[in-house]
């Protein structure tokens, strides 16, 4: 599996940014067409509001958010039932495209993970003797103490 992910991330920084860019634009386009009216500025339905990710970094901050519109368009059940419907391949399309983007957002974060944070600790006396002793090859009692 993540062997897939790493050839997905080398197939999106091998196309050109203008192919990335048009595939974004697909996404946005779709989003505008078919979910703005009720995932917009004026109304939110579901607390989502579509219409502050104008490019892909901002996508990309909220992914969490993305990954269940992916969900909901991949399962057919976004747009709702009486509300226009994008055809089969315009769906499948920007579930693809969209799907590609968080894969690859995700496996470069996969490939540096976060080590979290450092914790810094205070050596006891004995420890710190042996430290001396290990560095310097003297043996005395450097903490003043044991």
């Amino acid at each position: 599996m993540p062997a897939t992910r790493l050839a997905l991330l080398a197939l999106l920084l091998a196309l050109p940014k203008s192919a990335a860019a048009a595939d974004f634009d697909a996404v946005r386009a779709f989003a505008d067409t078919y979910c703005a009216k009720c995932h917009g500025e004026k109304v939110q339905k579901g607390g989502l509001n579509l219409a502050p990710f104008p490019d892909e970094k901002a996508v990309l901050k909220a992914r969490k958010a993305w990954r269940g519109v992916l969900d909901a368009v991949r399962g057919g059940d976004m747009p709702p039932e009486g509300a226009k419907q994008p055809s089969a391949a315009e769906r499948e399309r920007v579930v693809n495209q969209l799907a590609a983007l968080l894969d690859a957002a995700d496996a470069a974060d996969a490939a540096r993970p976060d080590p979290g944070r450092s914790v810094v600790r205070r050596l006891t006396p004995g420890e710190y003797n042996r430290t001396v002793r290990d560095l310097l090859g003297v043996d005395f009692d450097a903490a003043g103490a044991a």
